[in-house]
């Protein structure tokens, strides 16, 4: 059956379990909106008033599924306005596919209006890890399924497509593909034996071991191998901002807070002290390690991807892989860890410093409320209801949210 190039990219996405596109109407992007029209009981379109906001929503699907989700814009100034949402998403490892419609191949590059290079603007690689201007009609379902691959192999990010107003409207024999088995497959490597015995001695040989919880292992299979994990070892726990929700109240003896901000929290303190440091998921972003390992502490890095190496950061033993699978590997065959007595001390002495932290002030004004009187009441809220969502933006609540205010659930406390 014959379509046009942006029915075929419709066609792609909804074989791929797409199930919203969050876009901005737009002259060039005209086409797109027509196909998912003739779609519309297969795919939901969110209109929004900024392509800036399109673009956060589809990085907020990407965190929240771990598939990349979709974002459509016009040419010029509306494909321009997801340079900032794009970037943000690359740098948070959270995948997002977006499409841009843009002017007739043969008015490329000529005085023409919303005429600019968007491709060579996106081709960076802060801000995407994949752009590129489409040229063939018959080709939107090959680049489709290889930028969607790309947005979630490796450290997730962004791509970006740029198609011009000829490729879409052209007509072809081609079919959408679906890909989502090669997707699937993804996740499903694991390490060797002797990478996992090795890690178990490293472990094993630390006297003051903590983990740090990153946002690369923020998902129900990770967090269950975690607490499978934290339960068998007993290793003192921190989170990164991004990674908060790993840990239940089964695990109050072992969490000691957040890291990575300022710097100057409890659990921070316990990195510091530390000899071994076990990493799960962590992107670098969330926690320098120049930050935490002047000292040139051992590290075990349990991980999906190589995260970015400098001097402070050559793990020891890279576990690399499916994080899931290989902390489930490892806690099979490793024994209760040996903690000292003195790092028990550690820890516990943190844990009270990080409770005074939290208590609401007994002086505070009566016209006003402390930061800590609303973290205190939107905890009894999620202490009764741990199924409770967090979204954040930006700011000095931010820190005061994300220092103190726990969450039970992966996935469940956004910083956006």
């Amino acid at each position: 059956m014959s379509m046009n190039g942006a029915d075929l990219i419709v066609d792609t996405l909804i074989k791929n379990g797409v199930k919203y596109v969050f876009q901005l109407p737009g002259g060039k992007l005209g086409p797109l909106l027509m196909a998912l029209k003739k779609r519309e009981k297969e795919i939901e379109v969110v209109t929004v008033r900024h392509e800036q906001n399109a673009g956060f929503m589809a990085q907020g699907i990407g965190r929240i599924t771990g598939r990349p989700g979709v974002v459509m814009t016009t040419s010029g100034p509306g494909a321009l306005n997801l340079v900032t949402p794009l970037a943000t998403a690359t740098s948070d490892g959270d995948p997002v596919l977006a499409i841009s419609g843009q002017v007739p191949q043969a008015k490329l590059l000529t005085p023409y209006p919303q005429n600019p290079n968007i491709s060579g603007v996106m081709n960076d690689s802060t801000v995407t890890k994949y752009a590129k201007e489409i040229e063939d009609t018959g080709a939107l379902a090959d680049e489709v399924a290889n930028a969607y691959i790309t947005s979630i192999n490796g450290n997730p990010g962004a791509v970006f497509m740029d198609v011009p107003g000829n490729v879409l409207l052209a007509e072809t024999e081609k079919e959408g593909l679906e890909f989502t088995a090669i997707a699937d497959q993804l996740a499903n490597t694991i390490s060797d034996e002797k990478t996992i015995s090795d890690t178990v001695g490293k472990i094993k040989q630390a006297k003051r071991p903590v983990i740090i919880v990153g946002a690369r292992a923020m998902d129900e299979s990770a967090a269950k191998a975690i607490q499978a994990f934290v339960r068998k070892t007993g290793i003192p726990v921190v989170e990164t901002f991004e990674a908060t929700g790993l840990l239940t109240h089964e695990f109050n003896e072992n969490y000691v807070g957040r890291v990575g901000l300022f710097n100057n929290l409890p659990g921070d303190e316990l990195v510091y002290n530390s000899d071994l440091v076990i990493t799960l998921g962590l992107n670098l972003v969330e926690y320098w390690a120049s930050v935490w390992n002047s000292d040139k502490k051992t590290v075990v890095d349990i991980d999906t991807v190589v995260d970015h190496l400098d001097e402070t950061f050559i793990p020891d033993t890279l576990v690399l892989g499916n994080i899931a699978k290989n902390l489930k590997n490892i806690t099979k065959i490793i024994s209760e860890q040996n903690i000292t007595d003195e790092w028990k001390s550690t820890v516990h002495t943190l844990q009270e410093k990080l409770l005074m932290k939290k208590q609401v002030p007994k002086t505070i004004s009566s016209d006003s409320l402390h930061p800590l009187e609303i973290v205190s009441s939107l905890q009894k809220v999620i202490d009764k209801h741990p199924d409770t969502t967090v979204v954040m933006d930006g700011g000095s609540h931010e820190v005061w949210m994300g220092s103190y205010l726990n969450v039970y659930r992966p996935k469940h406390f956004f910083d956006v």
